[in-house]
């Protein structure tokens, strides 16, 4: 962990501080490190085992600052009710909750906080999967006015948000998976790969980039290769389809985590491809200096705000796999440049890292511990 930097500003925030998540990935790791750090170790992080997709699952390493609570998944996964989160909640100094209205329990320990007047903040997207139009979106502003804050992911969302909800304390925590120190870019290997990493499921669309490949193949030089890292039911159904290409023209990491493992397979990618929605590993790429190929007409999470096309993105329309084909044809043959890749690691460290995460927690924190005083 770093060295703690405790200020005393934070000597009035309420203790313990918890986090209390549906589940936690292994992606979280570096920026719960940095808050349990932050707050001197009094900091606890609670979830459970499974995220609703039933492919996102805990994978975090915290020590005894980690604490299991039991996942209950009702009608057919659109709800969740967990088990002891509400104790945990209502033990809290600060808390905060998953800005998730399908989480019951999440409710119940809102209107127990609202009662007591314990600073409670909620952390997630501003929206539905849907958008700002979906009329879920009620749900979260009902959950907003029980809260004393809301930790959203991106500057736009935030934007969005004030302009509907200007009473609401709004506060951004960068989506980041490294340290800055981890963020360069990777150089001295021969780049011959497109490789994509997330989880082997359908609305992310890895069958589409396989189709892609096997259009693009004839255009393609002889040593290109598809790289696959990540998890999913569609796995099996893609490695069937890769026996049938020469050997060793797709490969297959699995799930992988070690920032060591992922940098030198980044360290031979041309670029990444996201054939589906863009998330979280949009940053992970840039933050190595990979650009990242993008179908533009996707629902994009957030984290889209950091593709800037033309210098470190490459968005093909409409999705569909000649086009996608396509667009792998022409980033293999004009690839980006070590200056360029430079740039691309150099303003993703400067946004995205897990110590700016940190840092909008803890002004979150700090902030509505102050106001509720």
């Amino acid at each position: 962990m770093e060295r703690n930097r405790r200020s005393p500003q934070l000597d009035a925030v309420p203790r313990p501080i918890r986090l209390i998540m549906a589940a936690l990935p292994d992606y979280r790791q570096a920026f719960l490190e940095i808050l349990a750090d932050r707050f001197s170790n009094d900091f606890d992080a609670f979830a459970g085992d499974v995220f609703f997709d039933g492919t996102t699952r805990t994978r975090v390493s915290l020590g005894d600052r980690f604490h299991e609570v039991s996942n209950h998944y009702l009608l057919g996964r659109r709800f969740l009710w967990q088990a002891g989160a509400i104790r945990a909640a209502r033990g809290a100094g600060v808390a905060v909750l998953e800005l998730n209205p399908r989480i019951a329990s999440v409710w119940v320990s809102l209107l127990i906080r609202r009662m007591s007047r314990r600073p409670t903040l909620l952390w997630g997207h501003a929206w539905s999967r849907k958008g700002s139009g979906s009329p879920t979106n009620a749900l979260r502003g009902a959950m907003r006015a029980l809260a004393d804050g809301v930790i959203l992911y991106t500057t736009q969302q935030a934007d969005e948000l004030r302009s509907v909800a200007g009473r609401t304390r709004i506060f951004v925590a960068p989506n980041a998976i490294y340290r800055s120190a981890e963020m360069h870019p990777t150089e001295g290997q021969e780049r011959t790969d497109f490789i994509y990493v997330g989880r082997l499921v359908g609305a992310k669309r890895p069958d589409l980039l396989m189709s892609a490949f096997i259009l693009a193949l004839d255009r393609l030089p002889p040593n290109v290769r598809l790289v696959f890292v990540g998890e999913g039911n569609l796995d099996q159904e893609l490695r069937e389809r890769a026996s049938s290409l020469s050997a060793n023209r797709v490969v297959f990491h699995g799930h992988v985590a070690d920032p060591a493992r992922l940098r030198s397979f980044y360290a031979r990618a041309i670029a990444s491809v996201s054939p589906g929605f863009v998330g979280l590993s949009i940053t992970q790429s840039l933050g190595y200096g990979v650009p990242m190929i993008i179908a533009r007409d996707e629902p994009h999470s957030p984290e889209i705000e950091a593709a800037i096309e033309g210098k470190n993105a490459w968005f093909f329309e409409p999705t569909t796999a000649p086009n996608l084909a396509d667009a792998l044809v022409a980033m293999a043959s004009r690839p980006f440049d070590a200056s360029a890749r430079a740039a691309i690691s150099a303003d993703c460290r400067h946004g995205y890292s897990a110590e700016a995460m940190a840092d909008g927690f803890v002004d979150a924190i700090r902030e509505v511990s102050v106001r509720s005083t």
